[in-house]
């Protein structure tokens, strides 16, 4: 199957083609796949000798469809259902300008995206890529534990209201019981109401003490986070102006070219 990329004819090919249909040692799939590789949109595109490209052409460029992609999602920018003559004029337009900017880099120097390609550049943006993946993280889990403690705190809640109102069932049944006892003095039932009355505050300065360690962990929390954020705003603020430093250096060097040639 590989041998059609190497014939040296469009005769050799459709042969090639032809015995692999006939051959009852091919199974259906690659009976299939033969004759698709014989239509006249498909040889093209696999054998030089197949296309109407001329061959100096046709092995010089590119064996990949990146730049196909790139114009067709161009094309897109400028409008979708156009009709026959607007699609033909604007697709006029945007050959016209990737040829300019094609000239442009290769006369010039110039790339019309202001994109650096040195080895330093592309190791600078693989750590910003790194350094914002690890930034994104770290958000991740502050909010799953700013979540876990919200639901920590709800826990908390439910259960200092659980022991209230367990207590106050209780004080209250203690209560009446012991109204309904006779033979105690006043005295015994106002050192009962004391010790319901200490304990009922007891409760409330747990409760309480356990609201405030919340809200301070909240607190804490919440300016760790601010600090990290300020800390990466920093850092993207010192990335901006090393971008426009070396926007800037790479002007200086487009206009020093410019001036060279211009002197020559």
């Amino acid at each position: 199957m590989l041998s059609l990329l190497d014939c040296q004819s469009r005769e050799d090919y459709f042969t090639i083609c032809d015995l692999l249909i006939a051959s009852d040692d091919s199974s259906e799939d690659v009976k299939k796949w033969a004759r698709q590789k014989k239509l006249d949109s498909i040889c093209s595109g696999i054998n030089v000798h197949c296309s109407k490209i001329p061959p100096d052409i046709f092995l010089n460029a590119r064996n990949h469809t990146n730049a196909v992609e790139q114009t067709h999602h161009k094309s897109n920018a400028s409008g979708k259902r156009l009709s026959l003559l607007q699609a033909v004029q604007r697709g006029q337009r945007l050959d016209e300008r990737d040829l300019a900017q094609y000239s442009a880099f290769h006369e010039k120097g110039v790339r019309h995206g202001y994109r650096q390609t040195s080895a330093s550049e592309r190791f600078y943006n693989s750590e910003k890529r790194e350094r914002n993946k690890r930034g994104r993280k770290r958000k991740r889990q502050e909010d799953q534990e700013t979540r876990d403690n919200n639901n920590n705190d709800n826990i908390d809640d439910s259960d200092n209201a659980d022991i209230l109102s367990q207590y106050s069932s209780s004080s209250s049944y203690i209560f009446r019981g012991s109204r309904s006892r006779r033979g105690r003095g006043s005295q015994q039932r106002t050192s009962s109401r004391g010790s319901q009355r200490s304990s009922h505050l007891s409760l409330q300065r747990l409760a309480s003490q356990n609201q405030q360690n919340r809200q301070n962990v909240s607190r804490e929390t919440t300016l760790a986070y601010r600090q990290q954020e300020a800390e990466i705003r920093r850092l993207e603020i010192e990335n901006e102006r090393a971008e426009l430093e070396n926007e800037r250096a790479q002007l200086d060097i487009i206009r020093l070219r410019q001036d060279i040639q211009e002197k020559s």
